[in-house]
């Protein structure tokens, strides 16, 4: 079962894309981290694991403290 969205975004220093992996946060770590490889094609030492929210199809980074927010987890390549 690999329920997952994904999000894109540019870094801000060098505008290069970015790709982000997002799940429902109570889905196992071991499942986020098989399918983050598989999609990305890396070994896991270059993903990223963090938390995020999501709102009107919106990723955030950081909590904005708005109501609706919902929690995710978000994986994404790094090098």
């Amino acid at each position: 079962m690999n329920d997952f969205d994904i999000y894109e975004g540019r870094t801000a220093k060098q505008n290069r894309k970015k790709t982000y992996l997002v799940f429902p946060f109570e889905t196992d770590i071991k499942e986020v981290v098989t399918t983050a490889k598989r999609h990305f094609r890396c070994t896991a030492g270059h993903l990223n694991l963090m938390m995020g929210w999501v709102m009107n199809d919106e990723l955030y980074l950081e909590n904005p403290h708005k109501r609706g927010m919902k929690l995710v987890a978000i994986a994404t390549y790094i090098f």
